[in-house]
């Protein structure tokens, strides 16, 4: 219960992000740095919560780190 918690306000993190970075690409042709940390905040804060919850293992933090370095 508390991964579908802690995962459902992580896509609305992600959400919020990606329409925040949208709207100022469109006006300002940049992304704010906060944007891309609240996203790569978000995915690893995801991450911690399936390894707290014990589904997955140290798979997801890895994919998140990984994605992360990306």
């Amino acid at each position: 219960m508390v991964e579908f918690v802690v995962t459902t306000a992580c896509a609305g993190v992600l959400a919020a992000a990606l329409g925040v970075a949208a709207a100022t690409d469109l006006s300002c042709r940049i992304v704010p740095n906060g944007c891309a940390l609240a996203v790569a905040l978000s995915g690893l804060v995801r991450a911690l919560a399936r390894i707290l919850a014990g589904t997955g293992g140290a798979a997801p933090l890895l994919r998140a780190a990984g994605g992360g370095a990306l």
